[in-house]
């Protein structure tokens, strides 16, 4: 777990973290021997649990190794490190994607509706836009203006807009497959960005309709990032009523659940809350006709 500490800093100052732990894997069995290694974003480390058989090495720590722990750790200390990471706090306190399938069509649109917030240390005091140019820079500046969103190869016509209207600054990087975000302003502290992304896919990639299933890829696709509230809204062509949606092979609980737009179309919403990139999993939803 990750806490910021100051709470508050000013645009010129970095930021810096707590982090804490246990120094045992807790476990129901004894085990044997046991190392626990530290890896932190900075070699810049204000304060650690201070054990006999610490060793730090640049941004690394190594506790151990331990012998014969005992079941549960009933011996457990708390693990802290208080160290310098000007990465990206990225959190989206909501993210809501729609898929419409066609009535007539080979293409299905996707929407997604992000709310974004820097869940890092808020900023304290004035924002200049002058100092902020002038010292702007990945290892030295814990904001952030871009967010790498990880795309499929078969994704194609991607827009990225915000209430303004359309952003013309995202850019696609072929060679990491990912769709290069850049925001209006930077993001610090406490600071928020809502703004929508589209795209299409190929229907056989969400729907099978003689099988009678649903493809999702479920999760936000950006790495580092927490997401508090995710949710799906699949909405069937014209026509179509199933019943009975289940998912066959989740790998998480996901809250299913159905109802009839105001267009008269049958959708699927899947949701969840608190999700991490690892996450990320295609689901498939079977359902019977109605």
């Amino acid at each position: 777990m990750n806490i910021a500490l100051p709470k508050k800093i000013l645009q010129e100052d970095n930021q810096f973290l707590v982090y804490t732990d246990t120094h045992y894997v807790i476990s129901p069995y004894l085990t044997k021997t046991q190392t626990t290694k530290v890896w932190l974003a900075s070699h810049h480390i204000e304060e650690y649990s201070e054990e006999a058989d610490a060793a730090v090495d640049g941004a690394r720590i190594v506790y151990g190794p331990y012998t014969d722990v005992k079941p549960y750790g009933s011996h457990n200390k708390t693990l802290r490190v208080h160290y310098e990471n000007n990465s990206p706090a990225i959190r989206f306190p909501s993210v809501e994607q729609t898929l419409t399938l066609p009535s007539w069509g080979s293409s299905v649109e996707v929407s997604n509706q992000y709310l974004m917030e820097h869940a890092g240390a808020l900023l304290k005091g004035r924002f200049s836009r002058l100092d902020y140019q002038l010292r702007n820079g990945p290892e030295t500046d814990p904001s952030f203006r871009q967010v790498s969103v990880l795309v499929d190869d078969y994704e194609y016509g991607h827009t990225y807009s915000d209430a303004i209207g359309n952003i013309t600054s995202s850019s696609m990087n072929f060679n990491e497959s990912t769709l290069e975000l850049d925001m209006r302003y930077p993001l610090f502290g406490g600071w928020k960005a809502s703004f929508l992304t589209s795209h299409r896919v190929p229907l056989g990639k969400v729907h099978d309709s003689g099988s009678r299933k649903i493809f999702v890829r479920f999760g936000v696709p950006v790495k580092g990032a927490v997401t508090n509230h995710f949710s799906v809204d699949v909405v069937l062509p014209s026509g179509v009523v199933g019943k009975n949606f289940r998912a066959e092979n989740s790998p998480y609980d996901v809250a299913l659940s159905s109802f009839v737009n105001s267009k008269g179309s049958q959708v699927l919403r899947l949701s969840k809350e608190n999700i991490v990139f690892d996450h990320l999993a295609t689901l498939q939803i079977a359902y019977d006709s109605a």
